[in-house]
């Protein structure tokens, strides 16, 4: 029996056209039932083609007839897709699929993404292709058809991080070290932010005195760059502190040891310099918070000595010490602790052209001598002053002679311990120094 496949009828043209090919067919018959069909027409029959086939016919010894389909299936998608994230969304879920159609019976395309996933899993940004294939089972393999989907992310990461830092400086260091560190948070993957310094050292070095700025960058796996966030480090260095000088409670004299000590408070002192007053110096040394000074003098006076504390960022503090009185043995057995407690007028181991104004001891718990020499003499005031500049008491008013050493005690029998102003006021000018009661 002769076979053919059944054709489609979908207008009335395929209609017409199925008609004359039929008749074709049945010509064809007939002439190899009776044996009387040519071999032109059986060569012309192998080019018939039906409605969407390509037929060919072979003759056998039993004159059966073999229609063979050669019409290739075509696959169609859904089409390329087009995605933004939705914000704080790493993903976009797409049902992509796709039809085959061809002759009879045909199945259903087979999809394999470019990522490995399988076809119905979220899709990340960036480009996914798939690719659509199949077989009709007729041994029609259509070319295989790439469906694109585009995932589009625009959302930018934010970087947090612990904050501005104020700190004062390391014990004994310049600077401080501190812990900076920064987080950043996306819709999809992002790394560790970059934090970069403004003076260009690495973020675990040392921070210097005073402020340095960290900028923070980073960038997700798309490319989105975060806005930079700054972050801010300021290292406080305070002025050292220093207490009063403590010297010798006696004359001393030439030749022998002057030995000063002073307190500190600092936290990076690097060094620390006596000014002996006879033009010399000398590097105090630093045993904790206090400071030892060791000297000899070569000549007689009284001197004042300056005591000057620098830490490592610079800064200094300093201290006046304006009694230390060396006496030559061999011209002047006297000392002044024998004259305590007197107001004459007696001639000092001092420049007679100097305005000098001075007491000792200082500090002291009782008593203390305000020494005093004017220069060109004249009349003079001689207050105890508080902090604030009030008069507590008038201790003397006179008349000096010029180039001599008047000596006043002060007894501070009903006055607190605290610090004190003793001001002389002359024609020459007005002096002060600071009494320290304890």
């Amino acid at each position: 029996m002769p076979y053919y496949d059944k054709l489609p009828s979908s207008t009335g043209k395929r209609k017409g056209d199925r008609l004359v090919k039929q008749l074709h067919l049945l010509c064809i018959l007939v002439c190899l039932v009776t044996g009387l069909y040519p071999k032109a027409a059986y060569a012309k029959l192998s080019q018939l083609t039906t409605v969407g086939y390509l037929a060919e016919v072979t003759a056998t010894g039993t004159k059966s007839v073999t229609v063979v389909d050669r019409k290739t299936p075509v696959i169609k998608t859904n089409g390329d897709k087009t995605f933004t994230y939705k914000a704080g969304k790493c993903g976009v879920l797409f049902k992509a699929s796709a039809l085959a159609i061809g002759n009879g019976s045909v199945s259903k395309p087979k999809a394999v993404r470019s990522d490995g996933k399988p076809l119905h899993a979220e899709y990340l940004a960036g480009v996914t292709t798939i690719i659509w294939s199949l077989a009709d089972g007729k041994g029609n393999a259509p070319s295989p058809v790439t469906q694109t989907i585009t995932v589009l992310d625009s959302e930018a990461p934010v970087i947090s991080t612990n904050g501005d830092k104020v700190l004062p400086n390391d014990a004994g260091k310049p600077g401080a070290v501190v812990d900076l560190f920064a987080l950043a948070t996306d819709n999809c993957s992002v790394g560790q932010p970059i934090g970069v310094r403004s003076d260009g050292k690495p973020l675990t070095a040392e921070y210097p005195v005073g402020t340095t700025t960290v900028t923070w960058h980073v960038s997700d796996i798309n490319g989105n760059a975060a806005v930079p966030v700054t972050q801010t480090v300021t290292v406080t260095n305070a002025t050292p502190v220093v207490s009063l000088v403590k010297a010798p409670g006696d004359p001393v004299k030439i030749g022998n040891e002057v030995n000063l000590t002073i307190n500190f408070n600092d936290t990076n002192s690097s060094q620390a310099v006596w000014y002996w007053g006879d033009e010399t110096s000398s590097v105090g040394l630093i045993e904790g918070g206090t400071v030892r000074g060791t000297h000899r003098y070569t000549k007689a006076g009284v001197y004042s000595v300056t005591f000057v504390l620098t830490d490592l960022c610079g800064k200094s503090a300093r201290q006046d010490h304006h009694y230390v009185v060396v006496y030559d043995a061999s011209t002047d057995s006297r000392s002044l602790t024998s004259l305590a407690g007197t107001e004459e007028a007696v001639k000092a181991p001092v420049s007679t052209d100097a305005f000098v104004l001075r007491n000792y001891p200082n500090p002291f718990e009782t008593k203390t001598a305000i020494e005093f020499v004017l220069p060109q003499g004249g009349d003079y005031t001689l207050n105890i002053l508080d902090m604030k500049g009030s008069v507590l008491r008038s201790l003397q008013t006179g008349k000096a002679q010029a180039g001599a050493l008047n000596r006043v005690t002060w007894e501070v029998k009903e006055f607190p311990n605290g610090l004190y102003i003793g001001q002389l006021t002359t024609p020459q000018g007005v002096k002060s120094i600071e009494l320290l009661v304890k």
